[in-house]
């Protein structure tokens, strides 16, 4: 949440400039303007140059350059009333590029599509290398635009809270999704998004017996783009050397192209209530009704490529099924649904004593699915069905020798219907279309801890532990791994008959398996040690050690090995160094100071198209040093 006007002038910045071409300018400043008018502004500037080398862009890469505001103005003309207005926006523009990971890839794959190309174009692969070989032009850009005005009227020991709601945002993202320097496959995924929204809330007074929330949402959104403008530089050769194909020579290079619009319209009434029992018990439950319509329009194409990024015109008519017999059948659809749920939580806080409080609660969440969206490039995409989760978790908050020590440990458990989960669907060609599914049913449970320890009046002790076990209860009829895929074409293979003696399956069953992005165990632990110096200054070095299991990080939803991030082990740390009055401190902060390897989240690997046992990789900033200078006043 952003920090609100006050009444009193004052403000920060924050200047960093490290390895890489890492920078950053922030600032912030609360200017009250009268007695009951005040302002607050503030503003970033952040980027860097890159750490790899990409020859054939003729540029350093990842290449960030991020912008955003914010502008605050609080009108206060008495205790009773209060109004919040926010205006903010953001430029985002991240010049990203992949690299080749398993080329030539491990037996029994052999090099095949842009691994093959790759190999024959000599450039380097894999995650040791600190080349980038992708094209120029690949990144996303993002703006952003959020207004938001609070309303606040206290009245009859209640406040009535009305927050009006404007959201919108455009982002494109370029893809080079064979990985070379050459084009050969490249997406565009184009999105334009809007949303309004509206809450009014009552709320009583806190620290009362019986306390109590009610209120009614308002949302309506619309989203369209161009989702999957895929251009197939590579089949050229293809068609120019097939006859039949003669018609689209005209219309060359191939593409596949598509619009997509969804609107969406949800309300809800929502309301909480709240007994204090005693000083030491509380309970309190709530339940909220949510009501949610969708419609959509897809429709898919197949055209010619006219920029090198997108710009894809459809083909006549007459053309369409020709290009279908290269690509697959594409067609259009119309969908809408209509999902509602009602919420239940409940909560129970007991305090054995002023530093010890034990607490359960319970909460049911609901994310409501999407229309049908018919067929994209070839491949069929079902209904994505409403997602449902029960939640409970019971713990321990607390502080021991005279606040010395604190110690949190809670235990969780998630059970969710109709998991929605982002996967890979193939077209024709082996290339993955990245869409959202549902997985029937799965599970997450674990341990927290949080710890802090003042083990002496300069020396602290922090650190948390997770253990997780997140797993598909229920996931039949997923997409084949790699190797899966690949044995199946290949099953004569002794390699391929050993590892699958009973035959490999049309579809594999991952209940049981582990979900996407959960290690089984992570956390970290810091150390920091303040030195007093001389006239008062204050000198204070920290180090973190951050751990991690392997997980699955791919977003295709495989479980493929192929796409496993080892456990690893990193460490960060810093030194302070603080002025007398605290006014400005210099930084000098060391990242990943172990030099590991991290593939990144998200989007930060997938399987290479066209190229079984290859992915397609990008990784976390290595090793890297920034000077940071910190001023408020």
């Amino acid at each position: 949440m952003t920090t609100k006007p006050t009444d009193t002038f004052g403000g920060w910045a924050r200047f960093l400039y490290g390895q890489f071409g890492q920078y950053a300018a922030e600032s912030a400043v609360n200017v009250p303007l009268n007695d009951v008018l005040a302002v607050r502004l503030a503003g970033t500037l952040n980027g860097l140059n890159g750490w790899q080398e990409n020859p054939y862009a003729g540029e350093h890469q990842p290449k960030d350059d991020n912008q955003a505001g914010r502008i605050s103005v609080l009108f206060k003309p008495s205790a009773d009333f209060d109004a919040l207005l926010k205006v903010e926006g953001s430029h985002n523009k991240d010049l990203s590029g992949s690299q080749i990971g398993g080329c030539p890839p491990p037996a029994p794959f052999v090099p095949a599509g842009f691994c093959k190309s790759a190999m024959t174009l000599g450039i380097p692969t894999g995650l040791n290398s600190t080349v980038n070989t992708t094209d120029e032009g690949q990144g996303v850009a993002l703006n952003t635009t959020e207004d938001v005005l609070t309303l606040n009227y206290r009245r009859w020991g209640q406040t009535f809270t009305s927050v009006t709601g404007f959201y919108d945002y455009h982002s494109v993202q370029s893809i080079d999704a064979d990985g070379t320097p050459s084009q050969l496959l490249n997406l565009q995924i184009e999105e334009r998004y809007h949303q309004f929204s509206q809450e009014l809330r009552v709320a009583s007074q806190a620290g009362q017996t019986i306390e109590y929330l009610a209120g009614a949402y308002f949302q309506m959104d619309h989203l369209n783009g161009h989702p999957t403008d895929l251009t197939y530089y590579f089949l050229t050769p293809t068609i120019l050397g097939n006859a039949a194909f003669a018609p689209l020579v005209p219309s060359l290079p191939l593409a596949g192209g598509g619009t997509y619009v969804q609107n969406e319209h949800s309300y809800a009434l929502f309301g909480s209530l709240g007994w204090n029992v005693t000083e030491q018990l509380k309970v309190s439950a709530g339940l909220r009704g949510s009501w949610v319509y969708k419609t959509n329009q897809a429709n898919n194409f197949y055209g010619q490529g006219t920029e090198a990024w997108g710009g894809v015109v459809a083909l006549p008519a007459n053309l369409q099924p020709l290009a279908a017999k290269i690509l697959g059948a594409t067609t259009a659809a119309n969908g809408s649904l209509s999902n509602s749920d009602y919420i239940p939580s409940a909560k129970l806080q007991y305090k054995i004593s002023p530093d010890v409080m034990v607490y359960f609660s319970y909460s049911n969440g609901f994310k409501a699915g999407v229309p049908t969206g018919g067929v994209v490039n070839g491949v069929a995409v079902p209904e994505i069905l409403p997602e449902n989760v029960d939640a409970y978790e019971v713990g321990i908050k607390s502080e021991w020798l005279d606040h010395r020590v604190l110690l949190n440990l809670d235990a969780f458990r998630s059970n969710y219907n109709n998991l929605q989960v982002t996967s890979a669907i193939f077209t024709p060609l082996g290339v993955p279309i990245i869409v959202t599914t549902n997985a029937a049913n799965s599970r997450s449970q674990g341990l927290e801890f949080e710890g802090q320890w003042a083990v002496a009046e300069n020396f602290r002790l922090s650190s948390a532990l997770t253990y997780l076990d997140s797993h598909y209860v229920s996931y039949p009829n997923v997409t084949l791994t790699g190797i899966q895929t690949y044995c199946r074409a290949h099953p004569a293979l002794a390699a391929c008959a050993a590892q699958f003696p009973s035959g490999v399956p049309v579809l594999q069953d991952l209940s049981g398996r582990p979900t996407g992005f959960a290690p089984r165990v992570s956390g970290n632990l810091t150390a920091s040690y303040i030195a007093n110096l001389p006239r008062e200054y204050r000198l204070t070095a920290s180090a973190s050690g951050i751990y991690s299991s392997s997980y699955y990080y791919a977003n295709n939803g495989t479980d493929d090995d192929l796409l496993k991030q080892g456990g690893y082990g990193r460490l960060d740390s810093q030194l302070t160094l603080e002025s007398p009055d605290r006014r400005w401190a210099v930084d000098l902060i060391g990242k990943n100071l172990t030099d590991r390897i991290i593939v990144e989240g998200g989007t930060g690997g997938t399987s290479l198209p066209t190229s079984l046992g290859s992915t397609l990789l990008r990784k976390e900033q290595p090793r890297n040093f920034a000077l940071q200078v910190r001023y408020h006043w």
